[in-house]
């Protein structure tokens, strides 16, 4: 039989075709990008739940066991006469904050900044400045991604950050509230930043966000801040590539690959040791029995091996370093004194010291003297360390109202 009319007018809205725009090359573009979209966020959504399951990140065994010390011991002030730390977490970022449990008298500090991959462990620094006499507390901050804060994390998150998935606003928001934190203990405070946080702080003080900084901030001192590399280095080759920063932001944010791991290093022997004529050696930097010039030690729970270089490393890395080279970041009103230490050596694992100098110049920073190594702390040999240090004791004059 025919059908009636009623149910011919009923099935004529599935008869019709597809919208013009549904039969596109665009539409099914659109579909590809969400669709890829949709499973890679689902994807890493699955790793971070069976990371929250597998619990906290097992310790690492001691394997440089005159370097690396016991977590507890550390933080219990029972570990080569080093004063006993607080870890206070940082609720809305995620991160911890280190005090000093017994603190400074003065009410000043120096709050320390750690690069990324890299967690406070400068429990011997406190001790040598209070047998000098000096009365300046040192703070550390550790981020969700890594040190303490991702220990948290993992178990209390049912999403938690992958390790050293980070992003450079993540840290200036850990610092401010870290500085939140402590405005009630201390009344004048140095921060340092070292390469990646260094950017961080600088991108920092050139936001509105810079208003959020405490009036306690009487300057900042950073390290060989990235905003530029050096030539040769393979993520300066990415920076010069012809690839749109567009595209590296699309490929992170929209298609979602930002936790991506792209490398990792196989072990954390960089970290501790320096080549020599006599072989392998640890370096001057870390406190062991019978070595007590050092001023950082191995937390080997926090100092994980791995060091993954993640997709969103690459993308900021592109966008940040082509705004600083074309004079896009511009200090902002009123805020602290800003001084950089740069290394010029042809072993500076990373920044490009001439470019990096005149684009701080330019933008109202100050050089305060430069240093041998990457890290400030992370020295190697002992004139290293008084070069380093004969700068932090300058500005620890200038910004403290304290000789040291």
């Amino acid at each position: 039989k025919s059908l009636r009319p009623s149910m011919l007018s009923w099935l004529s809205p599935m008869a019709s075709p597809l919208p013009a725009w549904a039969a596109t090359p665009f539409s099914w573009m659109l579909s590809v990008v969400v669709t890829t979209a949709l499973a890679s966020r689902a994807c890493f959504l699955v790793a971070r739940i069976r990371l929250h399951l597998a619990g906290a990140a097992a310790a690492v065994q001691c394997r440089y066991c005159d370097a690396d010390q016991d977590e507890e011991k550390l933080y219990g002030g029972s570990v080569q006469g080093c004063p006993a730390y607080d870890k206070v977490p940082l609720p809305r970022t995620g991160g911890t904050v280190h005090i000093p449990r017994e603190r400074a008298e003065s009410g000043l500090a120096i709050l320390y900044l750690p690069g990324k991959g890299r967690v406070f462990n400068l429990f011997p620094l406190q001790k040598q400045i209070r047998e000098q006499g000096v009365k300046i507390d040192v703070v550390g901050v550790d981020y969700c991604a890594y040190g303490a804060g991702y220990e948290r994390n993992v178990r209390e998150r049912w999403t938690p950050r992958l390790l050293y998935e980070m992003r450079l606003h993540e840290m200036s928001d850990a610092l401010v509230e870290a500085l939140e934190v402590t405005s009630g203990i201390y009344r004048k405070v140095l921060v340092v930043a070292n390469s990646t946080s260094g950017v961080s702080v600088l991108n920092l003080l050139s936001s509105r966000a810079a208003k959020n900084i405490p009036a306690m901030v009487h300057g900042f001192w950073v390290t060989n801040p990235v905003v530029a590399f050096k030539e040769g280095h393979f993520v300066n080759a990415i920076v010069d590539a012809s690839v749109p920063t567009w595209l590296w932001t699309f490929f992170d944010r929209v298609i979602g690959l930002g936790p991506l791991q792209l490398k990792s290093d196989a072990d954390n022997e960089w970290f501790y040791f320096s080549e020599t004529d006599q072989g392998k050696r640890f370096k001057e930097c870390f406190a062991m029995p019978g070595h007590s010039s050092g001023v950082m030690v191995g937390v080997p729970c926090h100092q994980h091996a791995a060091n993954p270089m993640r997709f969103l490393h690459v993308a900021e890395i592109v966008q940040v370093t082509r705004a600083w080279a074309q004079g896009r970041y511009k200090r902002q009103e009123s805020t602290p004194p800003v001084w950089f230490s740069l290394n010029y050596k042809a072993d500076e694992w990373h920044c490009g010291a001439s470019k990096t100098r005149e684009l701080l110049s330019a933008w109202g920073a100050v050089e305060a003297g430069s240093i041998e190594t990457h890290e400030e702390w992370s020295f190697e040999t002992a004139v290293q360390w008084e070069i380093a240090l004969s700068v932090l004791k300058g500005l620890v004059s200038k910004t403290l109202s304290v000789e040291w």
